[in-house]
């Protein structure tokens, strides 16, 4: 009796861990940028700073990001936004960006889906990035970006791990 009720009381805990439901997360498996963007100085005039300038002034340059996701998860999770950071080569941050996705990107467990974003940065963080990259005005510099993607499923918020990889700003 005591074997049957032990094998038993073994069963119903594997059970209750076997049916628990399974958290949701979304993995960043590969991704693909290139290692430079072109940054214009709105003005033409190079002796001037980006930072001093007005609003109107500000353009934006983006360039194209290649991910490979794939997303596991007890029920249907939506991928509904991106964020990416600019920080100096020091770490400091400089700038965070995001776009919300409409309409959210739904997702299966175990599916993998290629996506495509350009993601943008405008002169001003540009500009920052040179004068703390090498203290002159030559519209070069190099920044650290962060980049992660949030989504939901019906019960929880999800977030994958951070990628980091350099950027190039060139005239």
């Amino acid at each position: 009796m005591r074997r049957f009720l032990l094998s038993g009381f073994v069963l119903l805990i594997f059970l209750f861990w076997a049916c628990a439901p399974k958290e949701a997360k979304i993995e960043i498996l590969s991704f693909s940028v290139a290692d430079s963007i072109r940054i214009h100085d709105p003005d033409g005039d190079p002796t001037n700073s980006w930072l001093g300038g007005s609003d109107t002034v500000i353009t934006w340059d983006s360039t194209l990001f290649s991910i490979k996701v794939k997303y596991e998860g007890p029920a249907v999770g939506y991928l509904d936004e991106i964020i990416w950071v600019l920080k100096s080569p020091s770490g400091e941050q400089i700038k965070t960006y995001e776009a919300i996705l409409y309409p959210p990107i739904p997702m299966e467990d175990g599916q993998i889906r290629d996506l495509k974003f350009y993601i943008s940065f405008d002169n001003k963080s540009a500009y920052r990035i040179d004068s703390l990259y090498d203290d002159t005005l030559n519209y070069f510099g190099i920044g650290r970006v962060t980049f992660y993607i949030t989504g939901t499923t019906y019960a929880q918020y999800i977030r994958s791990d951070n990628i980091s990889f350099d950027l190039k700003f060139i005239p």
